[in-house]
């Protein structure tokens, strides 16, 4: 979570999972940066098979948060999934469009 001059204010894990899935709150996010009062955000998560390709449910998921972000007037900057040695992320492969949200 970041401030409008992409300043950290607070790094927290929200979600952990198994080998292939996690359960992810946007709900818990949404109250996180309103309580850290976070303008930008970068959200990551790990492949422990180290194949970076995001999966369907990773993209629904990214631009739900995207979507819900965008109400309380935060910017998500990108979402990275780590592997083992590299990481894969949405924004620079076009798969979310980092825009700064001034709906207020």
């Amino acid at each position: 979570m970041l401030d409008k001059n992409q300043k950290l204010l607070y790094a927290e894990v929200v979600a952990s999972g198994g080998e292939s899935s996690v359960s992810l709150y946007p709900k818990k996010i949404m109250e996180e940066c309103l309580f850290h009062h976070a303008k930008k955000l970068y959200i990551a998560h790990n492949h422990p098979s180290d194949n970076l390709s995001p999966s369907r449910g990773d993209l629904e998921e990214t631009k739900n948060i995207q979507v819900i972000l965008g109400m309380i007037n935060v910017t998500l900057i990108d979402h990275l999934i780590i592997g083992k040695n590299s990481f894969f992320s949405l924004s620079l492969n076009k798969e979310i469009k980092y825009q700064e949200n001034n709906l207020f």
